[in-house]
């Protein structure tokens, strides 16, 4: 079945290739709002909640991106994020971003340092 023009898809994974990228994505959610601030608990509490909340969500077969991207915003306001300095729409913004970067899927408006900053996640995933 074709996708809506306009609908970002993005690759459907084998449970381990899922597992993988969920746990990978945490990892450099938490990183990325440690460097971008400073190290903090709830950078990591963030970090864990996307893993699960983008397991939970690629799980049930969903592998549109802007439904992806609210689902995540949805879970993640149940982290409190009195002491982050972003909201759960900032987070799950940039979770997309480095999913799309990711899979090869162009990303709009992406800084050099943005892209160097995934090109060395990569490296990792």
């Amino acid at each position: 079945e074709d996708a809506p023009v306009g609908d970002v898809l993005l690759p459907v994974l084998t449970e381990g290739e899922l597992q993988r990228e969920a746990e990978w994505l945490g990892r450099t959610i938490a990183l990325w709002l440690d460097e971008e601030w400073c190290p903090q608990q709830v950078h990591a509490d963030i970090g864990d909640t996307l893993c699960r909340a983008y397991l939970d969500e690629r799980g049930r077969g969903n592998n549109e991106a802007t439904s992806i991207l609210l689902q995540l915003s949805d879970d993640l306001m149940k982290v409190d994020f009195t002491e982050a300095f972003v909201n759960p729409f900032d987070v799950s913004n940039k979770a997309l971003e480095c999913l799309m970067f990711k899979s090869g899927i162009d990303v709009c408006c992406q800084s050099e340092q943005d892209k160097k900053f995934l090109e060395d996640r990569l490296k990792e995933a």
